[in-house]
């Protein structure tokens, strides 16, 4: 649906807050939240099932109404993307990435103006690019078509710091919270670590299969917050 519920996620019982409808059509396919203005959570949605693909990116801020917690939209900020799968703001707070299919873009994030497509950064579906956590300008993207990449936004980003070969397809990365590191995950249960400064090989987590089709199954992963341990899971 197009809906987002806010959690109090610090409540001895965790229950969903107020329910706010964010988009119009399409479902809720990407959430935010800012870094440096932690009242703002930016919300993606897509028109699936209508089979337009149309897309767009909200910016909605915490507000309470009668004692409950709620979202409103920021109307000034709205950001058209099309099979739109995730969204992702830097450090900083300045720019933001939006994913779909295999089209990737930076925007400026206070005003929502497109500042770079980059529809060759993979061949295939890419899922999740993300930025770094303390270098507001680096960018990691991994896709199906098994290459994991570097990019740095102070660039044309035509060509990345440097590719990886997975040889598989990957769904997910994130960096660890110093950036030291890139977590990759994707394909039959497949969860590695690579050196963010060279695109090396740190790590290899050697999961089971999740799942009885180890081949359609897509694995996600993601730092704790000190990075020493992450959190897996698959189909």
């Amino acid at each position: 649906t197009g809906s987002v519920a806010l959690v109090d996620g610090a409540a001895h019982t965790p229950k969903a807050g107020t329910v706010t409808q964010c988009t119009e059509s399409g479902e809720v396919l990407a959430l935010n939240w800012l870094s440096q203005h932690t009242d703002r959570v930016m919300v993606g949605s897509c028109d699936v099932s209508g089979g337009s693909g149309a897309g767009s990116i909200q910016m909605m801020r915490v507000v309470n109404e009668g004692g409950a917690l709620a979202l409103a939209p920021e109307d000034v900020f709205r950001a058209p993307m099309d099979w739109l799968n995730s969204v992702c703001s830097n450090s900083t707070d300045d720019r933001f990435i939006a994913a779909g299919l295999n089209q990737v873009r930076l925007f400026d994030l206070p005003t929502a103006t497109l500042l770079q497509s980059m529809p060759e950064w993979h061949t295939a579906f890419v899922n999740c690019p993300k930025f770094a956590n303390r270098h507001p300008h680096l960018i990691a993207s991994a896709s199906l078509d098994q290459t994991l990449c570097l990019w740095d936004a102070r660039t044309p980003m035509r060509r990345p710091c440097w590719r990886k070969e997975l040889g598989w397809g990957g769904c997910m990365v994130c960096f660890s919270p110093t950036d030291e590191t890139i977590l990759v995950s994707g394909e039959c249960s497949r969860v590695w670590q690579f050196c963010s400064s060279d695109g090396r090989v740190h790590s290899e987590l050697g999961l089971e299969s999740i799942g009885d089709d180890d081949e359609g199954n897509y694995t996600k992963s993601y730092y704790s917050s000190d990075g020493r341990h992450a959190v897996v899971t698959g189909r």
